[in-house]
C-alpha cells in the first residue's frame, strides 16, 4: 500500500511538470481509474478466489473453470463500462474533452 501511494505521488509530481492543464486532466480521470482498480482488485479478485478454491477442494475442476470464466467476463464488462462512460461524459464539453486527452489517449482517441 505504501508503494502504491508512493507511485501515485511520483506520477502526480511528474504530471505537475507538464502544467496545470495536465494536472486537471489527471484529476478528471483519477476517480474512474480508482473505481476500476478497486472493483477488479477487491470485488472481483477478492470475491472469486475463495469461491474457486472451495470448488476445487472437492475436485470439481469443470465447475471451477466455469466460475473463473464468469469472473473474467464480469471483470471485462466492469472494466469497459467506466471507460465508455468517461468518454461519453466529455462529449460536447469543449473545456473537459481536451484535458482528458492529456492523460489517456488510448481509451479516448480524437474524433476525425
Amino acid at each position: 500500500m505504501v508503494v502504491q501511494t508512493s507511485i501515485g505521488l511520483i506520477e502526480t509530481d511528474l504530471v505537475a511538470g507538464l502544467g496545470t492543464d495536465a494536472l486537471a486532466g489527471m484529476a478528471l480521470v483519477f476517480p474512474v481509474a480508482m473505481l476500476v482498480q478497486m472493483v477488479s482488485a477487491g470485488g472481483i479478485g477478492g470475491g472469486i478466489q475463495p469461491v474457486v478454491s472451495r470448488t476445487l477442494g472437492p475436485g470439481r475442476q469443470a465447475e471451477a473453470g466455469l466460475l473463473a470464466w464468469h469472473a473474467v467476463a464480469l471483470a471485462l464488462a466492469l472494466g469497459v463500462a467506466p471507460a465508455a462512460g468517461s468518454k461519453q461524459t466529455c462529449v460536447g464539453r469543449p473545456t473537459l474533452r481536451p484535458l482528458s486527452f492529456l492523460f489517456d489517449r488510448r481509451f479516448m482517441p480524437p474524433n476525425r
